[in-house]
């Protein structure tokens, strides 16, 4: 079932049934109530989030795998359904790699945007101030700050 959940109404909205095959797929049932609800506050606001809870995609591909490599096993004596199914096995293959890979660079983004860096931070800041540069990083950088300043006022002078 693909339901609406909207923290501003009661309950849950039921949008429709979705399920497996080509009219199951939840995007279809869901992409008419959006649009309506973009429309309908389309003037007023701007801020929309969207949300979905779907089935986790390397399961779905390993499941699909293992399917097809049973399938592939009795289908060993038919030449040509061997072939395709390893056919489609390959690519299922290629989409769980591409996933997994995906998920690695995930795994390593929330590693990085979990890891506190301010003692890191302090640490090279003691370090150039010692060496003597941190003051002319600082004036280097106030200088590039004025004249993107300058720059912005005079586009701004243009304009007018």
């Amino acid at each position: 079932q693909c339901y609406e959940l909207d923290g501003l109404q009661p309950g849950p909205k039921l949008l429709g049934p979705c399920g497996p095959g080509p009219k199951g797929d939840w995007l279809d049932i869901a992409c008419p109530a959006i649009q309506r609800r973009i429309e309908e506050y389309s003037a007023s606001e701007i801020r929309f989030n969207l949300m979905a809870v779907v089935p986790n995609r390397l399961r779905t591909l390993e499941t699909s795998l293992a399917s097809l490599e049973a399938s592939l096993a009795a289908a060993a004596e038919d030449s040509n359904e061997a072939a395709a199914l390893d056919a489609q096995a390959a690519d299922v293959r290629l989409e769980l790699a591409a996933e997994r890979r995906k998920r690695a660079v995930w795994r390593k983004e929330n590693n990085r945007r979990k890891h506190n860096y301010t003692p890191f931070v302090i640490e090279m800041l003691k370090m150039l101030a010692e060496k003597g540069e941190l003051q002319a990083m600082i004036d280097a950088a106030a200088e590039r700050a004025r004249g993107a300043e300058a720059d912005a006022g005079a586009g701004t002078k243009m304009e007018d």
